[in-house]
């Protein structure tokens, strides 16, 4: 609200939700006439809903406007006659008015909100491509985002933080909207009321159908009786238009129902409509128990192939999907960024049972509900030493986990006439062990095989003092943070500085300094054993990462990369196809590599990677071209990834429309007759 002082002294109360009768108008309009512009301007915000009022106002405020002197500064600085037709164009776009002709007069103005003002007049007059290029010369991803939906382009909305876009993306936004109408069906519709006016309208139907969806895949045990009155009533619909939205709900009925083929077929439907709607890939990928965003490899002209889908894979619940899978395929390279804490949990509790560590039965109960039972009951039974346990396992597991069970429960109660019964390599070396070693005094394989440091106390060989040293530190990195520098890792460290000699007790010191965050003296005792120990360049690879030292840590990962071809041969090699299954074995993150590559942006060790076969290298590749102007370049690259070619397609836009404001400017100059 604003206060307005009237010609006769009284004072006039204006905003924007109360309108004011004639006559007070016409006396705001003959006090306004005594006022700078800008103080007209303001005022006529205030009426921005009403077009004939804030018409006369901004006419008003444009007849008190002097033309500034031609000249130079007029391209940085509007002067006063063109900020009131801003204001006016502005205000002819919002009701809908014909704006061409000052559309027109206003084309070299050098004003952000022209462009932003004349990007929405772009869109009324159907000139869609052009609205983007403006919007994208303020950088105003509303704008260009808008323009792109118009152009029936909706990729940019599925991802789109911004809520007004979003809406395009997907109903469940709806809600999340200010919306002005008393439409009852309308609000009905989008969330924001629990009544509705005709229960035969097409949009309170669906709504209807998809709460009804909504409250049976919320209960434990669904009601089929339900599920399928709401399938009959879908058909019906269908009847009458068919879109992605009602093939995704007709899947997951027979989802919940548990009739998945006909859910796959009903997916693949949304998704053959839409090949951009997100919930009916994801539901297909559950059903396929396959990461999200997979079959993008496969298949090069798909849609996950684009920028939209790529986001969405740092969407929270998308992440949790493919992180629980990743688990359950025995893959621990994985980026929790973007993951829940409860997924977190999970990965860590999974990780904790992998290593033995008693800690995971505090946690093994969130494991419990996304993991086939019997893995869960089986690890339960490994971490409690509990052979009662896996004994009833065996009667009623999955026969393609018997073996390993009997495996369990034969290392457990030691007993070599069932491990014979195994076929697993490791139960022939654990039935060594117990056929020729329990009764030695080979302490030493003992240790190494159970991973235990209770028979090396007062053993002085070599293998024994470092296999000891190795234990502590196992044993110290599965503790609580607060004890990572308790007894297990002094009594490591001492270890290791009785046999420097050898290069594994430099290592393991080196190790030690690291988990201390000691980097830069772990990077020396690394660089001594380079030559000596065939992990010593990740190691060290690994603590100038931490360290933040970028560049070198890229040096070294690329260096035991040239160390396995070298060994391997590029063309012999067993993962020629599969380039994140190498790393994954040499224990390079391929997340770090990635972020090492796009940060240090050196193209040589780039381009030598590529030549190696890690072609998905060839993506940041182009990305840091386009970053240097190097646009013809990337154009040969011939990339299909719609990421690259959307940045692409940007880049080149920008250049059009320096171009043409170079040229634009130049026929301003003539006009004005500036040299």
């Amino acid at each position: 609200m604003v206060q307005f002082a009237l010609e006769n002294e009284n004072i006039l109360e204006i905003d924007e939700y109360h309108s004011l009768d004639q006559n007070s108008f016409d006396m705001l309009c003959k006090a306004v006439q005594k006022r700078e512009i800008s103080e007209i301007l303001d005022i006529s915000y205030y009426f921005r809903k009403d077009y004939e009022r804030c018409r006369k106002l901004l006419d008003l405020a444009l007849g008190k406007a002097k033309p500034s002197a031609s000249g130079p500064s007029n391209i940085v600085e509007p002067s006063s006659v063109e900020e009131v037709k801003i204001k006016i164009l502005g205000l002819m776009i919002q009701h809908k008015r014909e704006s061409r002709d000052l559309v027109d007069e206003l084309q070299f103005v050098n004003d952000k909100r022209y462009d932003y003002i004349k990007g929405f007049a772009l869109i009324d007059m159907n000139q869609y491509d052009d609205s983007e290029l403006h919007f994208s010369k303020i950088n105003n991803k509303r704008g260009m985002a808008i323009a792109r939906i118009f152009k029936q382009d909706f990729e940019s909305a599925l991802v789109s933080t911004d809520p007004v876009i979003r809406c395009y993306a997907s109903s469940s936004n709806w809600k999340k909207i200010e919306i002005e109408t008393t439409n009852k069906d309308f609000l009905f519709r989008i969330g924001q009321s629990d009544e509705y006016g005709n229960e035969d309208n097409l949009d309170v139907k669906i709504t209807l159908i998809d709460r009804s969806i909504t409250e049976e895949s919320n209960k434990e045990a669904v009601d089929c009786t339900v599920l399928r009155t709401c399938l009959s009533r879908l058909s019906e619909i269908q009847n009458e238009v068919f879109s992605a939205e009602l093939a995704y709900m007709s899947g997951k009925i027979y989802h919940l129902m548990k009739e998945y083929e006909r859910a796959e077929i009903e997916y693949t439907k949304a998704i053959g409509i839409d090949g951009n709607y997100i919930p009916a890939r994801l539901n297909l990928c559950r059903i396929q128990q396959v990461p999200f965003g997979n079959d993008a490899s496969s298949n090069p002209s798909s849609c996950l192939l684009s920028s939209a889908i790529d986001k969405c894979l740092k969407q929270s619940p998308i992440c949790d999907y493919n992180t629980l899978i990743a688990l359950k395929q025995n893959i621990f390279d994985i980026n929790l960024n973007y993951c829940s804490d409860l997924v977190r949990k999970i990965a860590w509790t999974v990780i904790q049972m992998r290593m033995l560590n008693r800690d995971a039965l505090g946690t093994l109960e969130l494991v419990e509900n996304y993991f086939d039972q019997d893995v869960v009951k089986n690890n339960k039974a490994i971490l409690l030493k509990n052979y009662k346990m896996l004994e009833k396992l065996l009667d009623v597991c999955d026969p393609s986990l018997k073996e390993f069970v009997l495996y369990n429960l034969a290392v457990l109660k030691k007993d070599a006439e069932m491990l014979n019964k195994v076929s697993l390599p490791e139960a022939k070396l654990q039935l060594d062990f117990l056929t020729k070693n329990t009764e030695t005094c080979d302490a030493s394989l003992r240790s190494f095989l159970l991973l235990s440091k209770a028979d090396l106390a007062g053993q002085t060989d070599l293998f024994s003092r470092l296999l000891h040293g190795c234990i502590c530190i196992n044993e110290s990195m599965v503790s609580q943070p607060s004890e990572i520098t308790s007894d297990l890792l002094r009594s490591a460290e001492n270890i290791f500085l009785s046999c420097t000699n050898s290069p594994y007790a430099i290592n393991g010191l080196a190790v030690i300094h690291c988990m201390k965050k000691n980097y830069s003296y772990a990077i020396k005792l690394f660089k001594q054993i380079v030559d000596d120990f065939d992990a010593a360049y990740l190691n060290l690879g690994n603590a100038y990462f931490l360290n933040k030292e970028y560049p070198k840590a890229l040096e070294c990962y690329v260096k035991v990369i040239d160390k396995h071809f070298e060994e391997h041969g590029k063309a012999s090699s067993s993962y020629n196809d599969d380039r994140n299954k190498m790393l994954s074995e040499l224990k390079i993150s391929r997340e770090i590599l990635k972020f090492l590559v796009s940060f240090t942006k050196d193209m040589n060790t780039i381009d030598k990677l590529i030549n190696l076969g890690f072609k998905d290298l060839k993506g940041a590749k182009a990305l840091i071209l386009l970053e240097n102007g190097e646009i013809e370049v990337v154009k040969n690259m011939n990339l299909s990834d719609d990421e690259i070619v959307s940045k692409l397609n940007c880049s080149i836009e920008r250049e059009q429309t320096r171009k043409r404001k170079i040229a634009e400017l130049e026929e301003y100059r003539k006009k004005r007759h500036i040299q």
